[in-house]
C-alpha cells in the first residue's frame, strides 16, 4: 500500500485536475478522461477506458486526492491531540456538508 508521503507525491505530479470524462466514444464502449474544464478539449489523462473506470479517474484527480490526503493528515493529528481545529476545516474543504 502507498503512504499518503508517496500518493502525495504522486498527485503533485499528475497532470493538475479537475479531470473530466468524456463519451464521444460511446458508440465504441470506451470514454477519454481529460483534463481541465469543459471549455476545450484539454489534455487526455486516459483513453479508451470503461465508462465505470473513466468515472473513477476523473473522480480521482490530483486535486481531489491531494484534499482526501489533508483530511487523512488532519483526522491523524485531531486523534493525537494536536491539531483540534483541523480536522473541521479539512473536512469543511471537501465541500460535502450536509
Amino acid at each position: 500500500m502507498t503512504n499518503l508521503t508517496d500518493l502525495e507525491q504522486l498527485a503533485k505530479a499528475a497532470t493538475p485536475g479537475p479531470w473530466r470524462r468524456d463519451a464521444r466514444g460511446e458508440r465504441s464502449g470506451f470514454e477519454h478522461v481529460f483534463a481541465g474544464n469543459d471549455d476545450g478539449p484539454g489534455q487526455t489523462v486516459a483513453q479508451w477506458t470503461l465508462p465505470s473506470d473513466a468515472a473513477y479517474i476523473a473522480a480521482a484527480s490530483p486535486d481531489v486526492v491531494l484534499r482526501l490526503i489533508a483530511v487523512a493528515r488532519a483526522a491523524r493529528d485531531h486523534l493525537r491531540g494536536e491539531d483540534i481545529y483541523g480536522l473541521a476545516d479539512a473536512l469543511a474543504a471537501l465541500g460535502d456538508e450536509p
